[in-house]
Parts: C-alpha cells; structure tokens; sequence
C-alpha cells in the first residue's frame, strides 16, 4: 500500500508540473485499476494505449542489459514512467532468465 500511495504522489506531481487541468481545476486523478505484469524469457507486449487520462509504470525486477525496452525508456529495477494514457508503447521480447516484474496504473 505504501508503495502504491508513493506512485499516486509522483502521478499527482507529473500532473502539477504539466499543468493539466480538468474543467480549470487542479486535477486529482483517481486511480482507475492497477495490474502486476509478470514476463519470462520469450514474453513481449505489442504495441498498445491506454483508455485513460494518465498510465504509470513501476519496475520491481528488469534487467537492463537483456531487453527490457518500452517504447520510450529502458527501464531498471525500482524505476518508474508516467506518461499519457493515449501514447503508443510496447514491451520488448524478454531474453534473459530473470523474471521482469511490473506495476502498471491507470488514472482518470
């Protein structure tokens, strides 16, 4: 629950720092539903969005060094994105042995 409670505070600051507003006030994004993502060795995800206003995504487990690719960012263990809910993304096959563990968020 901590953690969850930190990933709220970063979204809720992404949103300050955009300076998105919803009907010309401060946006309070409720989190809409959350989800692990589990790849194995030969697990990818295509391209895809997001039918919300605002997605994040928290590494528990990635290792950099064998294909751990978004679309935008290569991730490490314990880092997270935040980004708009409509942005095209997509997992890179997983080549190594070590599992990569996620959290992902959707926030409207």
């Amino acid at each position: 629950q901590k953690l969850n409670q930190w990933v709220d505070s970063q979204v809720q600051q992404y949103i300050d720092f955009l300076g998105i507003k919803l009907k010309g006030e401060r946006y309070i994004p409720l989190e809409k539903d959350g989800w692990f993502n589990i790849y194995e060795k030969g697990d990818y995800q295509e391209y895809h969005n997001h039918p919300c206003i605002i997605s994040a995504i928290y590494y528990l487990s990635s290792d950099r060094a064998m294909n751990a690719k978004t679309y935008f960012k290569s991730p490490t263990q314990e880092q997270y994105l935040i980004f708009r809910g409509y942005v095209e993304h997509s997992v890179e096959k997983k080549e190594g042995d070590n599992l990569r563990i996620s959290l992902a968020y959707n926030y409207e």
